[in-house]
């Protein structure tokens, strides 16, 4: 296992930003508390952050823009937009057509949330807000973009009442009015973006049952109607998610989507799935453990972010991203570990720059700071990252498997453990080999899950049985 470095930012409350070259993780007992969700990429080069902080009032969050050297990490320039009465948070920043941003996030007052669009112009001066319905406290999926009509949608979700799941719909002007204000039922909405076609795409999923969900993908006009709708069923005993969706090179789309197993000790796994312009199935990857927070196309293919939780078990919850550079057709070419911290969270998405780097931010520790990861554009890091080579990774083979299931690289007493789908355990064992022959031959066909942990690991895998 080769530990390479880590270009990490911690964001100092009600100071500066410090770099570091030889550590990442940083406690400042400070009582101000500041969150980054988003990057970008500026015309000069340089990268803007934007996220929410209560460094400058010390009682209320304003909107924090930050604006950092690429090449160094050192900070720029640093802005609150300021707001007396509201309590304010950023979701998402993308380029507006005039050279300016439009911020996704929500408003609260008293207690009441809405859905928040913020227009800033090139100079990140604010131009116009508007706090969007809130129905029933729409709070996730809050990404805001504009359209090439030029105004700006966005979309919520949340529960209301007892109508089930349902997604809040918004259409803005390009001056910052509300054209459309709506919901769509029985499905609960992740990312919008545009089509292909010019019309737009939702990805999210549908309730099924009490535990179950299926992802579904739905084409919307301009106005919310309901194009066509894909429902992508997956094996019963789990639900499956969509969470981010981006155009591909083909005229198709990459949907960034995880299952989750019904069993205690099972990961949730991502999986990938490649549709054609209307939607039809052209491949499917499973990635293995974690739930993928955002995909985003590249000139070369599509660069992924996926959390997922360790040692839930055994102590501490901690929170680990691995950043993955894939090809056009999905296998990987690149994947970074990230160490975990209790109470780290990253942002809502990810960034390639012009010279192929890749950044991802958030923030951890309680009261929180900011945080910055860098990639080289060669898939090297700079600082508190780890590489884990292929030949480290736990081997399971065949899958599907017909009688014998075999396991390589099986870390030293660890426990195996396969459950089927009800969570019922089927085999159980301590290992102390790296290689294990499990005989499977008289079992029903069927999904089942194997789990293999110790105290300072933990990795899951869906197993078919044919």
């Amino acid at each position: 296992m080769k530990i390479e470095s880590i270009l990490c930012i911690a964001f100092l409350l009600g100071s500066h930003f410090i770099f570091s070259q030889t550590d990442y993780f940083t406690t400042i007992e400070k009582p101000d508390w500041d969150y980054a969700s988003a990057i970008i990429e500026k015309t000069d080069g340089n990268l803007l952050i934007a996220g929410y902080s209560r460094s400058q009032t010390g009682t209320s969050y304003d909107i924090l823009l930050v604006t950092i050297d690429s090449l160094n990490g050192q900070i720029i320039e640093e802005k609150f937009i300021e707001d007396s009465d509201d309590v304010k948070s950023a979701k998402s920043i993308k380029y507006t057509n005039d050279g300016g941003f439009i911020i996704g996030g929500s408003s609260s007052l008293n207690g009441i949330y809405n859905p928040y669009m913020l227009k800033l112009n090139a100079q990140e001066e604010k131009e116009w807000d508007i706090k969007l319905p809130d129905f029933n406290a729409a709070l996730a999926g809050l990404f805001a973009f504009q359209h090439s009509n030029l105004d700006y949608y966005m979309v919520g979700k949340g529960l209301s009442g007892t109508d089930g799941t349902v997604t809040y719909f918004y259409r803005v002007s390009p001056g910052g009015n509300l054209l459309i204000a709506d919901t769509l039922s029985n499905i609960s909405g992740n990312q919008l973006i545009e089509s292909h076609d010019g019309n737009l795409m939702l990805l999210g999923h549908i309730p099924t049952s009490d535990y179950d969900a299926d992802i579904v993908l739905t084409k919307l006009n301009l106005v919310g109607d309901t194009i066509w709708r894909k429902q992508y069923v997956e094996s019963e005993g789990y639900g499956v998610y969509g969470t981010s969706i981006t155009t591909s090179n083909d005229g198709g789309y990459l949907l960034a989507c995880y299952y989750e197993p019904e069993i205690l000790d099972a990961y949730s796994s991502t999986l990938l799935i490649k549709v054609d312009s209307i939607g039809n199935i052209e491949w499917r990857k499973y990635l293995g453990p974690g739930i993928p927070s955002f995909v985003e196309r590249t000139n070369s293919g599509y660069v992924l972010a996926v959390t997922r939780l360790q040692n839930f078990v055994f102590g501490p919850i901690e929170e680990k991203m691995t950043l993955r550079k894939l090809d056009e057709n999905g296998e990987v070419t690149c994947a970074k570990y990230l160490d975990g911290y209790i109470q780290q969270n990253y942002g809502s998405n990810i960034l390639e720059t012009t010279n192929g780097s890749i950044f991802s931010v958030g923030d951890f520790n309680e009261p929180a700071d900011i945080f910055v990861y860098k990639i080289n554009s060669n898939c090297s890091t700079i600082t508190n990252l780890e590489e884990i080579s292929q030949d480290e990774k736990i081997g399971v083979f065949p899958n599907p498997v017909l009688d014998v299931l075999h396991l390589k690289n099986v870390p030293e007493n660890s426990e195996v453990k396969i459950y089927d789908q009800f969570g019922i355990v089927r085999f159980e064992k301590t290992s102390n080999s790296q290689n294990e022959s499990i005989n499977i031959q008289n079992w029903n066909e069927g999904v089942y899950f194997l789990v293999v942990q110790n105290q300072e690991f933990n990795e899951s895998f869906k197993l078919i049985k044919n």
